[in-house]
């Protein structure tokens, strides 16, 4: 075990909470929780000991920086990204502290490169979506010899943290601001009922994961398509969209209809990626992954890298998660979490497993 602590942001969250969990099974290193309340009653009832938590306001730099002194790693696992931005990677970079950060993607990896250390490692957008949205397709592009088209389906019947809810209202204004538009040119799939056995409601998506996707695996026919089980829920997302609506105030009534929408149903979250070669009528190969919900499957992608990172499999740079994600060992570590309930690859024309083989990052 490592002597330096794993300072976590954003612990007292969904998130948060699902990372604090597997990664004291992994017993890495200390760990030093960071909350706004350090005398709430969720924070005695996370925290082992007294010692262990600290206060943190994560919209506060120099708070921040101050919970971070001193640590090998910082987590970051608070939102929404539309308002906190990388304020936690700011704070890290200033102290040449290694961070792991649920927000952030190309643009902001991009935007980094002058300014980081050259001993230092920074994962962005290391999450369910994005994060491990990338990193299926490019972990499972390695078993066939072309991807000739790729799509993916997220979602499933779940809960919309505030946070959530925020970044996707925030993300898809954007877009129809800047009438962005990657692909989607395919209809959707007929199997949707199948793969996801509920009466889903599928609506495409586009982030800049998808055009990182493009260049990497020399295809621009992608499709993605976000699915919720939840009427309601897609129809206050539908009335969240407009403009003129606050949105931290619809981020908060669709985190609320999402909860009704479940109303004591099982939750579950499932991704499904289809790779096509050469034949674009079908699709090669497929990557399927079901686990317990975005809260904690987002807490297991964040655990994963922070393991590889203190484990020594990460090199100094700057990544996005599905880089580090679509790694062999981050693969078998990751389908090793509670989180993840079944985790599946197989050639879709033969029905037959496929062949994994090792990478290093």
């Amino acid at each position: 075990m490592a002597t330096q602590p794993i300072a976590i942001v954003g612990v007292s969250g969904g998130v948060g909470q699902a990372t604090l969990h597997q990664l004291r099974q992994w017993q890495l290193a200390p760990l030093r929780l960071g909350f706004r309340d350090t005398g709430s009653a969720l924070a005695t009832a996370l925290a082992e000991d007294r010692q262990s938590i600290h206060p943190v306001d994560c919209y506060q730099l120099e708070s921040v920086a101050k919970f971070i002194d001193g640590a090998r790693l910082v987590v970051n696992c608070a939102g929404p990204y539309s308002r906190l931005g990388l304020q936690v990677v700011d704070a890290a970079i200033a102290a040449g502290v290694d961070v792991v950060d649920v927000n952030g993607g190309q643009q902001d990896r991009l935007a980094l490169r002058s300014r980081l250390p050259l001993a230092m490692t920074v994962v962005l957008g290391c999450g369910m979506m994005p994060g491990l949205t990338g990193a299926l397709p490019i972990w499972a592009s390695r078993r066939q010899q072309r991807v000739s088209a790729l799509r993916l389906l997220v979602g499933g019947r779940d809960y919309l943290t505030p946070a959530g809810a925020a970044d996707i209202i925030h993300a898809a204004r954007q877009r129809a601001l800047q009438g962005d538009a990657l692909v989607t040119t395919r209809s959707i799939p007929p199997n949707i009922t199948e793969l996801f056995l509920d009466d889903a409601e599928v609506f495409p998506y586009e982030d800049d994961e998808l055009v990182f996707l493009s260049v990497q695996l020399g295809t621009e026919a992608i499709e993605a398509w976000a699915v919720y089980a939840g009427k309601a829920t897609q129809a206050m997302l539908v009335r969240a969209l407009r403009h003129d609506a606050d949105l931290d105030e619809m981020a908060q009534s669709v985190a609320r209809v999402s909860r009704a929408d479940v109303a004591g149903l099982p939750r579950y979250q499932q991704l499904v990626v289809d790779l096509f070669g050469v034949q674009k009528e079908e699709p090669e190969t497929r990557v399927s992954l079901r686990a317990l919900g975005a809260s904690e499957l987002t807490g297991a992608v964040l655990a994963t890298v922070t393991r590889g990172l203190i484990d020594g499999r990460v090199s100094p740079g700057g990544y996005l998660g599905c880089e580090v994600l679509a790694q062999e060992w981050a693969m078998d570590w990751l389908q090793g979490c509670n989180a993840v309930i079944q985790f599946g690859l197989s050639d879709v024309r033969e029905q037959a497993p496929c062949q994994v083989e090792e990478g290093i990052l």
